[in-house]
């Protein structure tokens, strides 16, 4: 027993290495950070971690229950399509990833939760050195930073700020907080669908450093992430989402149409403009991609699409959207991708308002990020789902053959 213990503690430890591995910036290929050494120590904990799961599931084997097979699923149909429908006929070896989030849920769905507990303080400690290192850099106390080309250099005209710790992005009328990601608005989707999934609980002091840390991403994801979920949460109160929608469309008038001195705060401020229809703070598609995507929703490709890497391969780059999924997969592939997710995420637990509020705004980020069948974004959706209702104590159903039973339906004390 003492032996299981000691392997589930070992197991939650490695997936939050992993989770946090799986976006540092040095782990990235592409950045002037990478380190190839560390790269295979992480491939190295990956494969423990899975090891340890095998392990784990032959000491405790049981017939997976059908939220669990929906789970397991998902991620194997994504696999699927990714590499029998693409397009130049390469494959890509996600497997490991793909393998890595469904054996969690084939040991026990509950250590999504522990594992999303520990990545939120890694988060945390995150969010509080970068907040330091911006602040540093801004007041110019001392010299404690190195500067390397963004990884996108090309597109940005930026470069990182490396204080070792934490990075900056910066360029030109804009500093933005990383973290210890390769770029801002990453670290921002991720902040923000952090704090969601802790029903963005504002009494929370380590929560209001999630949101500064938010602030200084200034990342459009973030923003909306919240914005949305905030708005979805008042809706028990019509009178308030009134007052919300008049504020923020007077604030939103007042930006878009006053000059501000500040050359950052300007810039900002253009991006929130929409132009004949088009807003100009999407810089996840380009003209060229909005074309063919346009050309492609009537052409005989519309329902399964061009497969894998068509984009790519057309010599599209700089994309990063929903449309790019349409485009290679299809209508009815884009359905069975992210509509079995959807489905695995209703029956993981037994909904309340605020999980659905979170499925939700997970939902709307795949608009700007769609590769979201990997580690880090499985602990936060399910893991924040296992949260939130532990945390509003609804039915959790846990894998397989078990509830854990709490006071059912109780979201009245809602802020």
């Amino acid at each position: 027993m003492n032996i299981n213990v000691s392997v589930r503690g070992l197991i939650i430890y490695l997936l939050i290495i992993d989770t946090f591995a799986s976006g540092w910036v040095v782990l990235s290929k592409g950045t002037a950070m990478y380190n190839a050494d560390l790269k295979a120590v992480y491939y190295g904990t990956v494969f423990l971690t899975m090891i340890l799961l095998l392990y784990y599931i032959m000491q405790h084997f049981q017939i997976l229950q059908l939220h669990v097979l929906l789970c397991v699923a998902s991620p194997f149909l994504w696999f699927l399509i990714r590499n029998l429908h693409s397009y130049t006929g390469t494959h890509d070896v996600m497997l490991t990833e793909i393998l890595l989030v469904s054996l969690v849920f084939m040991a026990d769905s509950d250590l999504y939760i522990d594992v999303f507990k520990g990545y939120k303080k890694l988060i945390i400690v995150m969010s509080v050195v970068g907040i330091i290192c911006w602040l540093i850099y801004v007041l110019k106390i001392g010299q404690f930073y190195m500067e390397y080309k963004y990884y996108a250099e090309f597109l940005y005209n930026a470069k990182y700020i490396s204080f070792k710790a934490a990075y900056l992005f910066k360029a030109p009328g804009s500093l933005r907080l990383c973290g210890l990601f390769n770029e801002p608005g990453y670290f921002g989707t991720i902040l923000g669908l952090t704090l969601c999934a802790d029903g963005y609980d504002m009494q929370k002091k380590e929560n209001w450093i999630l949101i500064i840390a938010g602030l200084l991403t200034l990342s459009t994801a973030f923003f909306i992430t919240s914005a949305v979920y905030l708005i979805l949460r008042a809706s028990k109160n019509p009178a308030r989402i009134i007052l919300i929608f008049f504020v923020a469309f007077g604030l939103y008038e007042y930006i878009v149409n006053h000059s501000f001195q500040n050359e950052t705060v300007q810039f900002y401020a253009d991006k929130l403009k929409i132009v004949d229809g088009v807003w100009l703070g999407d810089n996840r598609t380009t003209s060229r991609m909005d074309r063919l995507f346009d050309d492609e929703l009537h052409s005989n490709y519309r329902f399964f699409g061009r497969g894998t890497d068509y984009v790519r391969a057309i010599g599209i780059s700089g994309v990063l959207s929903f449309k790019t999924y349409i485009v290679e997969y299809g209508i009815v592939g884009f359905v069975v991708i992210y509509g079995s997710l959807t489905m695995a995420a209703l029956n993981f637990i037994k909904q309340n308002r605020l999980s659905l509020f979170y499925i939700l705004v997970f939902l709307i980020n795949i608009y700007q990020r769609p590769g979201v069948f990997n580690t880090v974004y499985f602990v936060i959706l399910f893991g924040g789902l296992l949260n939130l209702a532990q945390k509003y104590k609804s039915n959790v159903n846990i894998n397989g053959n078990h509830t854990v039973q709490a006071c059912v339906g109780i979201i009245n004390n809602e802020q």
